[in-house]
């Protein structure tokens, strides 16, 4: 059998193999029928985005924030990436979570002006195929835009920032803020 029979079907499977008492309920009758035939292994879909509680994910990023606090509050702005809701609902919920957690710690302080935060969209940080297909090319420019970047004499520190990139081990990711930063402070 390539695919599973309808329930009636089964029964009437059984029945031709001399069964006299047919399950009535499909779980049972699969496992009847299985009995004789091969049955087709299901394959299961694959979660795009892990099960967390919002709970838990509010919890750690309250804990990241309030920790880096006094970090955070020397910033004019922060930019976070705008996650896609659909592809990624997981990372939706961490991009609320983190703004919403960033003002309520930072906006009570009022003896100074707390920090902008900005959304800022994926596909501004650099220009390749739209896309799943385009993905591992956007990857790759966002590494050489850092790299031409920090060649170009223009970055403070630029061997500090090539070590710690060259020790990361998500690099994409560190490159993609960097892009993001270059953008906001329009530099090439």
């Amino acid at each position: 059998m390539k695919k599973l029979p309808p329930a009636n079907q089964m029964k009437q499977i059984l029945t031709s193999k001399g069964i006299q008492k047919v399950p009535k309920s499909k779980g049972d009758l699969l496992k009847k029928v299985s009995e004789f035939f091969a049955i087709p292994i299901l394959k299961q879909k694959k979660k795009k985005a892990i099960d967390t509680e919002l709970t838990v994910l509010h919890d750690g990023i309250r804990r990241f924030v309030t920790q880096n606090k006094e970090l955070f509050g020397k910033c004019q702005t922060i930019l976070l990436e705008n996650q896609p809701v659909l592809k990624n609902p997981t990372m939706k919920s961490v991009q609320i979570l983190l703004f919403a957690t960033l003002r309520d710690i930072l906006q009570p302080d009022v003896s100074k002006a707390p920090p902008q935060l900005k959304i800022v969209h994926a596909k501004m940080k650099v220009e390749g195929k739209k896309g799943d297909e385009g993905y591992a090319e956007r990857k790759a420019g966002s590494e050489k835009r850092v790299e031409t970047s920090l060649q170009s004499g223009k970055i403070t520190r630029a061997q500090h920032w090539r070590n710690h990139l060259a020790n990361y081990t998500k690099k994409n990711d560190l490159t993609d803020a960097y892009c993001m930063c270059l953008d906001f402070l329009q530099v090439s």
